[in-house]
C-alpha cells in the first residue's frame, strides 16, 4: 500500500564470505505516493538504523542498508520466507493461535523498550507541545475533508487525534480489523495474555488496569486512522470497514468517557 517489495537474490565471486545471504528482500518507496505521505518510509529508515541495532536476536529481520533521501527511501532486508509465512490473507484475520503468537511478540518487543534509557535521546524523540499542536491541526484540516465528504453518513463522535502507547498495537489489530462479535470473543484473553507476558519479560508497575485505559486511549487514537486514510486517497474499500469496527469498539469499550 505505501511502500513496493521485491524479492532478490544474490550471487557472489568465489571468495566472497561463505555467510553472505543470497535471498533479500528490497523494499522500497512506492510510486504515485501523497506528497506527505514519504515521512513513514523515513521512520522506517530510522528505526532499522537507530532502534533495531540496540536489539541484537530480537523479532526483527536483519537490515543489510537503509537509506531515506528526498522523500524515497529503501531497506535490504534480510528474507525470512524459508522460516516464516505469511499468516493470513487480508482481510481474514489471524487465526486465534497466530493472535496468540502475535501478542506475545509484541510484548517481547515492548517490554524491551519499556522505560528504555536511550529512548527520546540516541533513539526517537518525544513529542513537545509544538509537535502535538502540530500533529493536532494536521488531523483536524483531514477530519473537516473527511466529514464533509460523507456528511450524514459520519458519526459525531469520530475525533482527530492520536497517542502513542505499547497498547495500540493490540488496539490496531482488534478495533481496526476485527468486527465486534470476533473482538467481544478474544479481546480481554489477548489483552490479559499480552499483560503477563510483559510482567514475565521485566516490565514492573503497570497492572492491567492501567493497560485496559492505555487500550481505550489507544482506540481514540486510532479513530484517526480511516480519517488519514481517506485523506491520502485510499480506497473505501479499506477506510470505510475501518470506520465502522472502530467506532464500534469506541462505544463498546465507553472511550468517551475518557474524553470527559
Amino acid at each position: 500500500m505505501l511502500s513496493t517489495i521485491v524479492p532478490l537474490r544474490a550471487e557472489y565471486s568465489p571468495d566472497a564470505p561463505s555467510e553472505a545471504p543470497t535471498r533479500l528482500l528490497l523494499k522500497a518507496t512506492r510510486a504515485g505516493l501523497d506528497a506527505s505521505l514519504p515521512s513513514v518510509g523515513e521512520r522506517e529508515v530510522a528505526f532499522y538504523r537507530q532502534a533495531a541495532p540496540l536489539m541484537p536476536g530480537g523479532p526483527l529481520p536483519r537490515c543489510y542498508d537503509a537509506e531515506y533521501s528526498s522523500g524515497r527511501f529503501h531497506l535490504l532486508l534480510e528474507d525470512l520466507s524459508e522460516t516464516h509465512m505469511i499468516l493470513t490473507e487480508w482481510p481474514i484475520p489471524p487465526s486465534v493461535e497466530a493472535c496468540e503468537r502475535i501478542v506475545d511478540t509484541w510484548a517481547i518487543f515492548h517490554a524491551f523498550w519499556w522505560r528504555h534509557p536511550r529512548l527520546g535521546r540516541e533513539v526517537g524523540t518525544f513529542l513537545d507541545e509544538a509537535a502535538l499542536a502540530k500533529i493536532g491541526a494536521e488531523y483536524r484540516g483531514r477530519y473537516e475533508r473527511f466529514a464533509e465528504t460523507l456528511g450524514d453518513r459520519l458519526w459525531s463522535e469520530a475525533r482527530a487525534w492520536r497517542i502513542g502507547r505499547g497498547a495500540a498495537d493490540l488496539a490496531y489489530m482488534m478495533a481496526v480489523h476485527w468486527y465486534p462479535e470476533r473482538r467481544a470473543r478474544l479481546e480481554a484473553r489477548l489483552i490479559e495474555r499480552y499483560h503477563a507476558a510483559l510482567l514475565a519479560h521485566g516490565v514492573t508497575a503497570y497492572g492491567l488496569e492501567r493497560l485496559w485505559e492505555d487500550y481505550r486511549l489507544s482506540v481514540i487514537g486510532l479513530l484517526s486512522t480511516p480519517v488519514w486514510q481517506q485523506s491520502f486517497g485510499l480506497h473505501p474499500s479499506i477506510w470505510w470497514p475501518h470506520l465502522h469496527r472502530v467506532l464500534a469498539a469506541f462505544e463498546d469499550l465507553g472511550c468517551a468517557a475518557l474524553l470527559s
